[in-house]
């Protein structure tokens, strides 16, 4: 059973009405329902809301649905009264009865303007009318309010101040963009303006980019007439080219994040646009035909069109007996009523009749200042809670994805019955289009609340009627399928006038309102606004004498998986059009949709009181057509969710999970559901590192692991009853460590370290993380990963407590007393027992022998050096090798150096470092790791060779600190994923774009791009990491599809499960090296998204405030080339065969046998998000990537999150 209570958009009627299945209940009980809601609610609305609703009887006349009147106090409306006729009343009358061909006086108050036959172009012209005599009404207050008695009232509006909003003005957006461009060099000469695209536009090129120009960049074929000279419909062409600026109108993209628009539409002077115009014509050679001719066309224009920015290209061919034209042209440029008025300017201009057109600068003013408050909370309201609008997909043949069927046909219905029924019904053409293909969609899709996309022309007076400029925009229609078909027409004519006042509101904003209000986190994955289009074309002639050409060829790509298009013929009849892609509805099925809109207009037209929804056995029938029974997901999609909907008998379990985690994200319990998972609650890998020890306090034992790949609440559950987190104790660590060295013979090594580290603990295997920045370090003789990070503190400080913390925090963890030992090409840590590493104190200006300047890594690489440790300010400086921490362990180290310091006493580490490198070992020892890396990157092509060696030492580096961008955390809840995700989504973007362009051929999509991540890989197997002070990251290779082709939505969901997929404990603890080896991937870019110290600080209640020790940083922006610092105690060494490594400053090392290796060079870009501010870096050499590249890189990155 379902219950409807709608709200008409003007507030002045609420519909009730109750669908369902006879074995659900009966008919009188479903009226007695709504006669009890009626008694109800009117007797709440007298007591202002504070009754008690009383027991209520079921003596009620049978209704099935009734219309509550609205009880708006206080209005026009709300008067008894006789009418009284104004003089702007007469106006008003006498207007309507002009544009009806009436006489006025059979035109009463009450009488609709639909009712006596005005369409929309005549409504439009009763405005312009009304405004030349001083009454000023917009035409979304005429439609909505159709009779005199209504549109009298509204004359008021006209008194009313311009609602505010917050939008710049077009002159100062205009000036914004110019300087812009300026100091970008973006700005070609001979600009007569640069204007903000519309939001249309800039979807449409967007689009158009992105596709490589097969989408919204059309071409049309036309035949001359007999006797139409070609050379002087060439002068008229380019006669209308030079009176129309949007003609000569070309798109630059902004990057800048500030700018409100993404692109400037840049207006040329006609000189700098004549060569759109071929002053030659094409003779088609022999056998060739015309249709030849233009499949050639197509191809060259949209390349004329990438390479060149050529949105307008004419051509003329002569083809012996016929001759034509053929135009190639951005749909940015223009919409259906401009491109009417362009061929219409042709036509005059030939004859020597050039005009001007109206000026559509306040036209752009007014799409720029259509975000008011009222307009959100409009688009707000309707989209809320949107249904699924994603068409079902149907496999399709190879190749075959992208064709479509395109279908014209003729309404059997009489034009005349049409009219007539739109006259006495009060509503428009457009309105019974729209509610035919809502009827029709709802069938298609099997569920009652559907929406779709549909196409105004936003053209409201006779000015707006006349401007060359792509005004119109496509807005979201939302129907909810209920009542009687007449029902229907004037919930969706309410629906369509209400619509109007906010015609111009931007669709990414609606979109963004629609998906950040979806309860069902389900839905949130779902990004798909609406997947079909319906146009009202309005009325076209096809008899028309004296027409210079006639349309033979026409190319425009699908867009939608369904596009359906109604319009009137000459004025005899009505025709449907069809377009669907092979996805969505093969050739048969799409004459079925055709079929399908004439049979619901037919029953419209000749039964407009027939149901709209029949309850069969089979389910639901919507007029008439085959039932179906709604699908499980779309049930749940159409029922608005209640707090308890789908959350009803929650286990003791389940709500202590969701009270964990409504701790762990700050979302109120009621808004976290079963289906909820971790990411649509804003947490990610870090953050969610917290939950087993918050479970804990429960009794659930629920590892990382387990909760990154069970994901939702209920799963969660599911797995603490039947998943027990891997034991540590069934693995034998000490046996494991001790098979990985045997066939070392380490005798040797072990003694010479003793006699210079002392005793020494045990000895194992370098981990993945370990090994990489440890050959790096090694390639850039020292340059690289062995870091200094300063920390200022009020003095004098306390010498003997600070010797005593410095050297029980080393005791304290194992990865601080180790070394680094290379034996036979393979790198093993040393973990000593209490290897000497004194406190550094040194004076100012002078420098400290610390270990960062040995050759070699065999004694722990760390030190802690103190300058002026008598003085009132002294700062502290830890230097060590990259090799010891990692992001999560750093914090930790410097919180417990704090804590000592202050005389703390601290529990004993619960976490060994041993056990996780055991483990590590014991996960890659089988060859199903070997089997998941080749499998992943399978797709991959292997590289012929290394790239080759660089010549120089310089790097580049750019820094940019606190860029402003947009908030991510609900656009990441929404998608179902983190913003690490969405971050290395727009980086693979990037990434496939530079690969594009440096490619043998630019204009192949990238299929694939391959980059490195950092992984904090503190829960592979099993247990919580996340206080081990130990570098547990590795560094692994990240493969995104198709991403030049996606969605950064799209693309980030993959990107979310692919590092779930390689952080399982099968895949993790794999090295580059042994990557490479299986599968000959290199990595030449690597991205590190770092967290803020807030996100990573300690939860040790004993450890005490860290602001006494400010971290001392240079984060200013900097971009600039610096000389690698090498270390003059190393030697450049044999480290293998290398081809895997990749280095900011690659070296050129030597084989035994002398043959020289190549290391690859990479990219590195490091991220640092802090809610609405991201520092941002990118460093690399300097052959490999300029000051210049590396600050567009940024800027490129930062236009994603504008």
């Amino acid at each position: 059973m379902a219950f409807e209570a709608t709200l008409s958009p003007d507030s002045s009627k609420l519909s009730l009405t109750i669908v369902a299945q006879g074995s659900a209940i009966t008919q009188s009980t479903a009226e007695d329902l709504l006669q009890q809601f009626e008694k109800a609610l009117t007797e709440m609305l007298k007591s202002s809301g504070d009754n008690i609703i009383s027991t209520l009887s079921n003596n009620y006349a049978p209704s099935r649905d009734q219309s509550i009147p609205s009880t708006k106090l206080g209005t026009k409306e709300a008067q008894n009264g006789p009418f009284t006729w104004t003089e702007e009343a007469k106006a008003i009358r006498s207007e309507i009865a002009a544009l009806a061909n009436v006489s006025k006086h059979t035109i009463k108050e009450t009488s609709s303007i639909f009712e006596l036959g005005l369409d929309s172009i005549d409504v439009i012209k009763l405005a312009s009318r009304l405004k030349k005599q001083g009454i000023e009404i917009p035409v979304s207050v005429i439609v909505r309010s159709q009779t005199i008695a209504k549109i009298a009232m509204n004359t008021s509006a006209k008194d009313k101040s311009p609602e505010t909003t917050t939008a710049q003005s077009l002159l100062q957006m205009s000036q914004y963009l110019t300087t812009y461009l300026k100091s970008k060099d973006k700005l070609p000469s001979g600009v007569e303006a640069v204007l903000p695209a519309t939001p249309l536009q800039q979807s449409m090129v967007n689009e158009m980019v992105n596709s490589g120009y097969k989408r919204y960049f059309n071409v049309d074929g036309f035949e001359l007439s007999d006797g139409v000279e070609l050379e002087k419909l060439r002068n008229a062409v380019r006669s209308v080219v030079e009176q129309s600026p949007i003609l000569r109108t070309t798109f630059v993209e902004v990057d800048d994040p500030k700018a409100a628009v993404s692109f400037a539409q840049v207006v040329h002077s006609p000189e700098q646009q004549s060569g759109c115009i071929s002053s030659e014509t094409n003779t088609l050679q022999h056998g060739q035909s015309f249709t030849d001719f233009v499949d050639i066309f197509e191809a060259e224009s949209a390349k004329l069109a990438a390479q060149d920015q050529q949105l307008l290209q004419v051509r003329f061919v002569d083809a012996g007996t016929s001759k034509y034209v053929v135009i190639a042209i951005s749909h940015a440029l223009y919409d259906g009523t401009s491109l009417r008025a362009m061929h219409e300017d042709i036509q005059r201009a030939y004859h020597g009749q050039v005009s001007s057109r109206p000026d559509f600068m306040p036209f752009l003013e007014e799409v720029f200042q259509s975000t008011t408050e009222d307009a959100k909370k409009f688009w707000r309201t309707t989209l809320s809670n949107l249904p699924l609008a994603k068409y079902p997909r149907k496999d399709s043949g190879a190749g075959q994805s992208n064709s479509s069927t395109r279908l014209e046909r003729r309404s059997q219905v009489p034009l005349k019955a049409i009219e007539a029924l739109c006259k006495t019904s009060r509503i428009t053409l457009q309105t019974l289009g729209q509610t035919c293909w809502a009827l029709v969609l709802s069938q298609l899709m099997g569920q009652l609340d559907i929406v779709f996309g549909s196409v105004l022309s936003c053209r409201d007076s006779e000015e707006a009627a006349s401007v060359t400029f792509p005004l119109m925009n496509t807005v979201a229609v939302r129907s909810v399928i209920h009542g009687t078909l007449m029902d229907m027409l004037r919930y969706m004519q309410d629906m369509s006038d209400t619509t109007r006042q906010y015609q111009h509101f931007p669709l990414g904003t609606a979109q963004a309102y629609a998906l950040a209000s979806r309860q069902d986190s389900a839905l949130s994955k779902e990004t798909t606004l609406f997947d079909t289009l319906f146009i009202y074309q309005g009325r076209r002639k096809t008899k028309s004498e004296g027409k210079l050409y006639e349309s033979v060829y026409g190319v425009s790509d699908v867009e939608f998986p369904i596009c359906v298009e109604m319009e009137i013929v000459d004025d005899e009849y009505l025709s449907w059009t069809t377009a669907c892609k092979a996805i969505a509805r093969n050739a048969d099925e799409t004459a079925g949709v055709l079929d399908a809109l004439d049979e619901v207009l037919a029953i419209i037209v000749t039964a407009p009181e027939t149901q709209s929804i029949n309850s069969e056995k089979d389910g639901f029938s919507v007029c008439g057509l085959p039932a179906f029974e709604p699908k499980q997901d779309q049930k749940k999609i159409t029922t608005p969710r209640r707090a308890d909907a789908i959350n009803i008998n929650w286990t003791s379990t389940e709500l202590a999970i969701r009270s964990a985690l409504h701790a762990l994200s700050d979302i109120p319990e009621d808004s976290i559901h079963k289906d909820s998972t971790i990411f649509h609650l804003g947490l990610d890998s870090i953050s969610v590192l917290k939950l087993p020890a918050l479970l804990k306090t429960s009794g659930i034992k629920l590892s990382v692991s387990d909760i990154m790949r069970e994901h939702t609440v209920s799963a969660m559950a599911k797995a603490a009853q039947t998943f027990a987190s891997e034991a540590e104790t069934s693995l034998d660590i000490d046996q494991v460590i001790t098979d990985a060295i045997s066939d070392l013979g380490l005798d040797a090594e072990r003694t010479s370290l003793e006699e210079e580290a002392g005793k020494i603990d045990y000895i194992m295997p370098a981990t993945a993380g370990e090994q990489y920045v440890i050959r790096q370090w090694q390639v850039s003789q020292g340059a690289m990963f062995y870091q200094t990070f300063t920390y200022a503190l009020q003095g004098p400080i306390n010498k003997a407590k600070l010797d005593y913390a410095w050297k029980a925090l080393v005791a304290r963890h194992d990865i601080l007393r180790t070394g680094f030992l290379e034996v036979q090409s393979r790198i093993l840590q040393v973990v000593f027992k209490d290897p000497p590493n004194e406190v550094i104190y040194k004076p100012q200006g002078t420098s400290a022998a610390t270990r960062k300047y040995s050759g070699d890594l065999q004694l722990p690489p760390l030190n802690l050096v103190v300058e002026n440790k008598d003085r009132s300010e002294v700062m502290i400086k830890l230097v060590l090798h990259h090799a010891l921490y990692d992001g999560v362990s750093l914090p930790i180290i410097i919180d417990e150096l704090q804590a000592l310091y202050h005389g703390a006493t601290l529990e004993p580490p619960g976490l060994s470092l041993k056990t996780f490198v055991a483990q590590s070992i014991s996960a890659i020892s089988s060859s199903i790791t070997k089997e998941k890396w080749t499998s992943y990157l399978s797709s991959v092509p292997t590289p012929a060779s290394p790239t080759n060696a660089l010549t120089s030492t310089k790097r580049t580096e750019v820094y940019r600190p606190s860029i402003r961008i947009k908030s991510l955390r609900k656009l990441a809840q929404a998608t179902g994923v983190s913003t690490d995700a969405l971050f290395l989504a727009a980086i693979s973007k990037l990434r496939a774009r530079t690969l594009q362009q440096q490619s043998e051929n630019p204009e192949i999509p990238t299929p694939q791009v391959v980059f490195g991540i950092y992984l904090a890989n503190r829960a592979p197997f099993g247990s919580d990491l996340s206080s081990l002070v130990a570098p547990t990251l590795n560094l692994l290779p990240l493969c995104v599809q198709q991403p030049l082709e996606r969605s950064i939505k799209d693309i980030a969901k993959d990107v979310q499960s692919d590092i779930s997929r390689i952080g399982s404990k099968e895949m993790v603890s794999a090295s580059l090296e042994q990557i490479y080896a299986w599968t000959g991937v290199r990595v030449d870019c690597f991205v590190n998204i770092l967290r803020p110290e807030s996100a990573l600080m300690s939860n040790d209640e004993n450890i005490e405030d860290r602001e006494e020790w400010k971290p001392v940083q240079d984060l200013g922006t900097r971009a600039e080339v610096v000389e690698s610092e090498s270390n003059e105690a190393m030697v450049k060494k044999d480290v293998g065969d290398g081809a895997y490594l990749v280095s900011f400053c690659a070296r050129i090392g030597l084989f035994a046998d002398g043959r020289l290796i190549f290391l690859q060079p990479s990219v590195d870009i490091e991220l640092r998000y802090y809610g609405e501010e991201i520092d941002m870096g990118v460093f690399a050499p300097e052959e490999m990537l300029s000051i210049v590249g590396a600050e567009q890189l940024i800027e490129d990155f930062v236009a994603f999150w504008k």
